[in-house]
């Protein structure tokens, strides 16, 4: 089944990159569903597999379909957009997100030269 592939090799990104993860059960559905942190103001992300496709839940109750890594990535780069003027912390992505957001062209590493009195 595609969807498992799908999340397994999400949650091994998730696990590889030490994004904490919980695994909760839904009774009203009878599904698992996974909950990853360091999605900045909405706090985390819950996956969940339905009708055979993965949806991510995040703040707001927004709901996004998620059909790959780089989706996932995209989701953590529109939070930290929403998010990155409310916190001193949040001014850059998270570690974990950074380099796959550069590989998606979606950010560039930019080296800023300062000065200092002697």
């Amino acid at each position: 089944m595609i969807t498992n592939n799908l999340l397994t090799d999400i949650l091994k990104n998730l696990l590889e990159r030490n994004i904490t993860v919980e695994l909760r059960f839904d009774k009203e559905t009878n599904q698992f569903a996974f909950k990853a942190l360091g999605f900045y103001k909405s706090g985390s992300v819950v996956l969940s597999i339905q009708s055979d496709v993965i949806i991510a839940f995040t703040r707001y109750n927004q709901e996004d379909e998620i059909h790959s890594w780089e989706d996932l990535v995209r989701l953590n780069f529109d939070w930290w957009v929403k998010s990155k003027e409310r916190y001193d912390s949040w001014n850059n992505p998270q570690e974990s997100f950074r380099e796959d957001m550069i590989e998606l062209g979606l950010i560039k590493k930019v080296n800023r030269v300062s000065y200092e009195i002697c």
